[in-house]
């Protein structure tokens, strides 16, 4: 195991000595509806200014030590779906960074959402006994 994580650490810096983006980008969505969709925040104007659709590219500045840091915490936290057999196994920068889009950005947010949408169940009021 430890020889996995010095490999897995020395993997994490020569692939991340020349991050300093993370461009996360969408494409091939519909345009925006011609309404507003149910959940929207009443004090911003709907379809979102500067586009007809969400198609767009986001560049994101992020430094060195927290791209190592978020890397870290993907492979830690889902290990299982890196290493589905005994370890040590043998991970890419490319694999994790793919992992931790798809935990973090579209798993958590899906999930997120689901929360949002969610009505909440007000317990009942408890009896009053006298």
């Amino acid at each position: 195991m430890r020889k996995f994580l010095i490999a897995f650490c020395l993997l994490l810096v020569s692939f991340t000595a020349r991050a300093q983006t993370v461009v996360i980008t969408s494409a091939g969505f519909a345009t925006w509806p011609a309404t507003a969709p149910a959940g929207w925040p009443a004090n911003l104007i709907w379809p979102p200014t500067g586009s007809t659709s969400p198609n767009t590219a986001r560049t994101l500045t992020i430094s060195n030590a927290d791209f190592i840091n978020i890397l870290t915490w993907t492979a830690a936290s889902n290990l299982a779906t890196l290493c589905p057999t005994t370890p040590p196994c043998t991970v890419t920068g490319a694999q994790l960074l793919s992992d931790w889009l798809q935990m973090s950005v579209v798993v958590g947010t899906k999930q997120a959402v689901q929360q949002f949408f969610t009505p909440v169940v007000v317990p009942p009021v408890p009896p009053n006994i006298q």
